[in-house]
């Protein structure tokens, strides 16, 4: 049983592979006005300094300290960790994970505070 060649440039399997592309067909080459974006711009997502955050990757709640360029944002816990992660793996805190964090925060302090003044 011998195989059959594929002749590219055919039917459906082009078509799909158009789309995937962004519209380059196989033989082509992209120009570079036609480059697409992959992401948005950070500007846009809506992330500040100081905004409490949700990151899925650790599956935890963290305040963001700086967003650095390529997107990566860096995250902070009141226990004085600290982690990056990219920007489409975080969203801004529900209020139940918002109140979380607050008592992390004050357990926090109060682990700090001397014996006697707990």
């Amino acid at each position: 049983m011998g195989s059959r060649p594929v002749r590219a440039g055919t039917g459906d399997a082009v078509r799909r592979a158009a789309d995937i592309s962004g519209g380059v067909q196989p033989g082509q080459r992209r120009t570079p006005g036609a480059v697409r974006q992959k992401f948005k711009p950070v500007d846009n997502t809506g992330l500040r300094k100081g905004m409490k955050v949700y990151e899925s990757t650790h599956e935890m709640v963290g305040v963001i300290d700086h967003i650095a360029k390529g997107g990566v944002v860096h995250l902070s816990r009141p226990s004085g960790y600290t982690w990056e992660a990219p920007w489409t793996r975080v969203r801004p805190a529900s209020d139940r994970e918002k109140r979380q964090l607050d008592a992390l925060a004050k357990l926090n302090r109060q682990a700090q505070l001397p014996r006697g003044r707990r």
